[in-house]
């Protein structure tokens, strides 16, 4: 029986933990910054600037789009991790803590 409360808990975790984006072009960070504004508005990426027309690449796809084009040069140490890792590696993390608790702590028959 707990094996099955297990498999369940693993398989709705990971199921539930983001959505599907196989029909969705991802926008790099620099678009995400400008997509409620218009061309022209402030906007904030690795620092304060304007939403300027660019060219989009993602991929092997290219497209027009609005990014955050600084004002001045970035301060950015590069010591971060990106937030795309973060998304792709955070949901099977939290799957792999969770599945280590449930082993852990399940209980024993007794003797």
């Amino acid at each position: 029986m707990n094996r099955q409360r297990l498999s369940l808990a693993i398989f709705l975790t990971v199921g539930l933990a983001g959505t599907a984006r196989a029909d969705v072009i991802p926008l790099p960070p620099e678009a995400i910054a400008c997509i409620s504004l218009t061309v022209g508005g402030a906007c904030t990426y690795n620092g304060p600037g304007t939403c300027q027309n660019a060219t989009c690449t993602t991929g092997t796809t290219q497209s027009s789009c609005v990014k955050c084009v600084p004002t001045e040069p970035s301060k950015d140490s590069g010591c971060s991790i990106g937030g795309r890792l973060a998304r792709t590696v955070g949901p099977w993390l939290a799957a792999g803590l969770f599945a280590a608790a449930m082993m852990l702590t399940r209980r024993r028959p007794p003797r």
